[in-house]
C-alpha cells in the first residue's frame, strides 16, 4: 500500500510504502548519488527546502531482503493524512545497494513496534506522545475503530 507522506515545512510529499516488518522511516534524498536513488524519477527530500529540518550526527544502516540503505538521521515535521508530528525522526537515504525501493515508491514507513527499532523512536509511539486519540483499520473488509493509540499498539503488537 502506497500513501502520500509529507516531511518538512512546507511539506515535501513522497509515495511511501508502509511496512509492518520494520520500524524506521527512510526517504530518498538528494544526498544519495547511487544509481538506484537517481533512477525512475523518485521524489527526493531536499533539506534546504524545509524551514524546520534539523540534522543529527547519527547514521543508520538497515538491511532489507532486497538490499541495504544507509541513512543520515534528521528531525522534521512529518505529515500523515491530517496528522502532524513535530520533530519526527527519519533517515535521509545517502546510499542504497540492491533495489530496496525499486521504481514504485520513494521510501518506507516502518509501522512495527519498538522491539524492531534500530533507533529510539517509532512512528506510533510519537503519535501517542502528541496525543492523537483514535486509529482505525480495515481488517478483512471490516472497519475496526480503536479508542486510542495505546489500544491500537496493543492490538497490533
Amino acid at each position: 500500500i502506497f500513501r502520500k507522506f509529507g516531511i518538512g515545512s512546507p511539506p515535501q510529499y513522497f509515495n511511501m510504502i508502509f511496512d509492518t516488518g520494520s520500524s524506521n522511516i527512510f526517504v530518498t534524498s538528494t544526498e544519495c548519488t547511487a544509481s538506484t536513488c537517481l533512477a525512475s524519477g523518485h521524489n527526493m527530500f531536499k533539506t534546504q527546502e524545509s524551514g524546520t529540518f534539523t540534522a543529527t550526527q547519527a547514521e543508520l544502516t538497515v538491511t532489507y531482503a532486497s538490499g541495504q540503505v544507509v541513512g543520515a538521521l534528521g528531525r522534521d515535521k512529518i505529515t500523515l493524512g491530517g496528522l502532524e508530528i513535530e520533530n519526527g525522526l527519519f533517515g535521509r537515504i545517502v546510499d542504497e545497494t540492491g533495489s530496496v525501493f525499486g521504481e514504485e515508491f520513494d521510501g518506507i514507513v516502518g509501522c512495527s513496534s519498538s522491539s524492531l527499532a534500530d533507533n529510539e523512536e517509532v512512528l506510533f509511539q510519537k503519535l501517542e506522545e502528541q496525543n492523537y486519540g483514535q486509529m482505525s483499520f480495515v481488517i478483512r473488509g471490516q472497519h475496526v475503530r480503536l479508542r486510542d493509540i495505546k489500544t491500537a499498539l496493543r492490538f497490533l503488537f
